[in-house]
């Protein structure tokens, strides 16, 4: 199995054209713990290279011949690998902070946008890593470039491996090399309602999304859209609970993420928006709101979406992602029909308005 680094990508990323928008916008304040909001704030934005990198992996995925769009990741047994595994990421940082006092870890993790976990016996990885440039005279010069040298092995010169499947690991590996936060959820458990791992989900989102139907109705930005989103949408998501605030402290660390790739402030907005409000059927569908009620709840999404094109990308993702939940589509299987009602809500009330004003001084200017 070959690596593919993200510089090895550069002769294919030359050809690759792709229009490139500039921001500077900020993402907007959303509720985070202090080692979150630290971790996402110091986010780099000298990254076009893994921009472009994501568009050529995405065109190769989305072709409907390609390895991606019919592969089975509900197969019995299918894991994601890693050439450098996670578990083997933690053991090193583990070593590497061994023996240096809790005070440094603090701060180092906070430095570095990350810290080991414990949960019983278990040692486990929360936040997304990223290399320091910071020359502190304060005695751990040597610790930084071990674990500088560690995090990039696992965030920058990694590379995904399925099994028998070397097309499509090679395919993956350029996604997970343009957007590195994605390594960490190789393997990560999610709730109890949930058949797969995180990493296993990820990609199911974006299959479904891309088989949908409706997805073909969509321009070529939209759909781009879409898939970064389908990425995207967890990406906070902690191991093993119910993470109920996932979908705001998702919603900006991807506005952050796409600063760093250089995304227009559209397109981050976009994309932090949809994944906000991902899971609104919960929310429409709760027992506690009677049908007025759900109306309301819809009407509403459609003025926060402020989108005919959103509220679409909208339902095509929360259907994709409900279908990812259990296997076969179990659990879309158990709410389908709630999705339909507030689906047709939601694009009902999310048709662009006709100016009726402009259409009588028509009709009068025209006698």
């Amino acid at each position: 199995m070959k690596i593919h680094p993200i510089q090895e990508q550069q002769f294919k990323i030359l050809n690759y054209k792709a229009a490139v928008f500039l921001g500077n916008q900020k993402a907007k304040a959303m509720p985070f713990d202090s080692f979150s909001k630290n971790a996402l704030t110091s986010l780099s934005k000298t990254e076009t290279n893994k921009k472009e990198a994501l568009f050529l992996g995405l065109s190769e995925i989305e072709k409907s011949e390609s390895k991606f769009r019919a592969f089975d990741f509900e197969k019995e047994g299918l894991v994601l690998s890693l050439n450098y595994p996670k578990e083997a990421f933690i053991q090193d940082v583990a070593n590497i902070l061994d023996r240096i006092s809790e005070e440094e870890k603090k701060k180092l993790y906070l430095e570095f946008n990350f810290q080991l976990t414990k949960n019983g016996d278990k040692t486990g990885l929360e936040g997304h890593p990223r290399q320091s440039k910071t020359k502190a005279n304060d005695g751990l010069f040597n610790t930084r470039e071990k674990l500088n040298q560690a995090i990039q092995k696992f965030s920058e010169n990694n590379s995904v491996q399925i099994e028998g499947e070397e097309e499509l690991s090679d395919e993956l590996t350029l996604l997970f090399n343009a957007i590195t936060e994605l390594y960490t959820t190789v393997g990560k458990k999610q709730n109890r309602a949930h058949d797969f791992t995180l990493d296993i989900h990820t990609l199911c989102v974006l299959q479904n999304v891309m088989n949908d139907p409706d997805y073909e109705t969509l321009s070529k930005e939209d759909k781009r859209t879409l898939q970064i989103t389908a990425l995207l949408h967890d990406i906070t998501k902690k191991e093993g609970i119910n993470d109920e605030a996932h979908a705001e402290t998702g919603a900006a660390a991807a506005s952050l993420i796409l600063e760093r790739l250089n995304f227009s402030n559209k397109k981050r907005k976009d994309v932090s928006k949809l994944i906000e409000e991902h899971e609104w059927l919960k929310n429409y569908n709760s027992p506690n709101k009677n049908e007025d009620e759900k109306t309301q709840y819809a009407r509403n999404l459609s003025k926060r979406l402020n989108s005919s094109n959103l509220a679409k990308m909208e339902a095509i993702l929360t259907k994709a992602d409900m279908l990812a939940v259990k296997k076969e589509g179990a659990f879309f299987e158990r709410y389908k029909k709630a999705f339909y009602q507030g689906k047709k809500e939601l694009l009902t009330f999310s048709k662009p308005k006709k100016n009726f004003l402009y259409l009588f001084n028509c009709k009068i200017t025209s006698k």
